[in-house]
């Protein structure tokens, strides 16, 4: 009977995070969410809301989660977990774009004022959150440049204004760029993802599936409100299914190495990427323990993903990517609701040895 009111409290406390994750708050598909929540709850109702608590489900399940982490110059000597390894990123790989963006701005190809059309085309309603109408409000003149789409998309973890960036930088331009980052894949357009899933893709077609189906969103405005109503239609576990198979991948390892090429190198190329990830230093209990703080997350249904930079006070620099990928419904449900991984994200950036600190947590 304990384990049952668990259970239910359980499932309450994530009902509006798993709402928003679904995409609406319509009555059927919070009952398809709850039901789901209830069909994959392994922890008998609990959810995750210390980093105790998330350490130790790490120490439980190896297989779930990559890990990256090392100090500045030392990389030989940091901390690595099936780092290697691509899983699905969520809304980490943007900054994949953000970077080749820079590079463009640099170069005086871009500037940020450059028009950036077509973003509304992308916006597929209900399934970001409320990110693009949340960009859209909060930026005078809305989303009609390439600085506000870049604002959009790191701070607001904006998709539309995404998509219309990988438009803008060009397919053929992401994939030979992209090398040049690093062990890294070029990203497909996000919206196209979704729609890759309505007609059953599988992940060895992933790439042309989004590019080509995000294009018929970019040539016919009207679209993106029909095929957000068709995604609105599918249940949790196959949209779960679409963030393992269908999501953009990379390693842990790679994604550290990004962030950190965005701060170590403090000269004008990357200041716009610095600008728009140091969002955390607005806030003053991160102004005492870091002198920066840079980071991009991204969260899809079973996927959570993170990437930072810190300096902290006493000079010392640290990267860290710390993916967990293949989550049960519930316990993702229950992790987007606590943010409880961001505590262990949070002791893993402080501590004076990453390397014991791992040993110490996970006896890795």
């Amino acid at each position: 009977m304990a384990s049952r009111r668990w259970k239910i409290a359980g499932v309450v406390a994530v009902l509006v995070v798993v709402a928003l994750a679904v995409g609406a708050w319509k009555a059927r598909r919070v009952i398809d969410a709850v039901a789901e929540v209830i069909a994959t709850d392994e922890l008998d109702g609990k959810q995750l809301t210390t980093a105790e608590d998330v350490w130790a489900y790490l120490r439980a399940h190896p297989e779930r989660y990559a890990l990256a982490a090392w100090d500045v110059g030392d990389e030989a000597h940091g901390v690595f977990l099936d780092a290697e390894t691509e899983w699905p990123l969520a809304s980490t790989v943007k900054v994949v774009p953000l970077a080749l963006a820079c590079h463009r701005l640099e170069q005086g190809r871009w500037t940020p004022d450059r028009p950036l059309p077509n973003v509304e085309h992308f916006y597929l309603s209900g399934t970001d959150g409320q990110a693009h109408p949340k960009a859209r409000s909060a930026l005078d003149g809305g989303i009609v440049t390439v600085g506000a789409a870049l604002t959009a998309m790191i701070q607001f973890s904006d998709n539309a204004a995404t998509d219309a960036l990988l438009f803008e930088l060009g397919r053929e331009a992401l994939e030979v760029e992209t090398a040049a980052l690093g062990v890294l894949r070029a990203p497909h357009p996000l919206a196209g993802t979704l729609l890759a899933s309505l007609e059953g893709a599988d992940a060895g077609v992933a790439d042309d599936r989004a590019w080509a189906l995000a294009l018929t969103l970019k040539e016919d405005a009207a679209r993106a409100d029909v095929m957000a109503e068709a995604f609105a239609a599918r249940r949790v576990r196959e949209q779960v299914v679409m963030a393992a198979t269908l999501d953009n991948r990379g390693s842990a390892r790679a994604y550290a190495r990004l962030l950190e090429r965005f701060f170590v190198d403090d000269g004008p190329r990357y200041a716009p990427a610095r600008d728009r990830l140091s969002w955390p230093m607005r806030f003053p209990a991160n102004q005492e323990r870091f002198l920066r703080w840079g980071t991009k997350g991204g969260a899809l249904a079973g996927t959570l993903t993170s990437a930072h930079f810190v300096e902290q006070k006493n000079g010392r620099r640290r990267v860290l990517a710390l993916f967990l990928h293949d989550l049960p419904f519930a316990t993702w449900a229950g992790l987007a609701n606590s943010y409880a991984q961001q505590k262990v994200e949070l002791e893993l950036l402080l501590a004076d040895d990453v390397r014991a600190l791992v040993q110490q947590r996970l006896g890795r």
